[in-house]
C-alpha cells in the first residue's frame, strides 16, 4: 500500500493482488515488507532526482524561479523530504508523503497543478524487485523447514 494521502498510486491493485496470492504461504511477511518499504522510498527518490517519467518540462517562468534546485517538483525540497521512511503493519506496509499538498501532482483537477506522478509502482522496473522480496522470503522458510526436517532424520 502507498498510503492514506488522496493519492491515487497507479500499479498497486494489481501488485497487491499478486502479494496476496504469495503471502498467503509465508508464516512472517515482515521482512519483505520492511524490503517493499526501503525499495519504495528510494524508487520514489530516483523519480525526484530524475524528473519524472514523464513528467513534462518546467515552464520558462517556473525555470527561472527555481534559482535553488533547477529540478522539477523540487523548489525547497520540503515535499521530497516529507516521503517515508515506510511504516510496516503486520499485513501492510504505508509510504505516503505527509506535505498536504502532494496530492495535487496527482489529480488531474489539480488547482492548476502539472500532474507529475511520484507515487506509482512501474510494473515493469518495480514489480518484478518487489515480488522478488517475497520470493526470496519464501525460500527461506521453505529451506528453515527442510533444515527442521532433516535434524529430526
Amino acid at each position: 500500500m502507498i498510503g492514506d494521502t488522496g493519492i491515487d498510486a497507479r500499479g498497486v491493485d494489481r501488485l497487491n493482488r499478486e502479494l496476496s496470492s504469495l503471502a498467503r504461504g509465508l508464516k512472517d511477511i515482515s521482512t519483505p515488507l520492511k524490503g517493499t518499504g526501503n525499495y519504495l522510498a528510494m524508487a520514489i527518490d530516483d523519480r525526484f532526482k530524475a524528473g519524472g517519467p514523464g513528467w513534462a518540462p518546467l515552464a520558462p517562468s517556473t525555470r527561472a524561479r527555481k534559482f535553488r534546485a533547477g529540478v522539477i517538483l523540487v523548489d525547497t525540497g520540503y515535499m521530497r523530504k516529507t516521503i517515508g521512511p515506510a511504516r510496516v503493519d503486520r499485513d501492510s506496509v504505508t509510504i505516503a508523503p505527509s506535505a498536504y499538498y502532494a496530492k495535487y501532482h496527482h489529480r488531474p483537477d489539480a488547482k492548476g497543478a502539472m500532474i507529475r506522478e511520484f507515487m506509482l509502482i512501474d510494473e515493469q522496473q518495480d514489480e518484478p524487485k518487489i515480488i522478488d522480496l517475497f520470493v526470496r522470503q519464501q525460500d527461506r522458510e521453505v529451506a528453515k523447514a527442510a533444515k527442521k526436517i532433516k535434524g529430526r532424520g
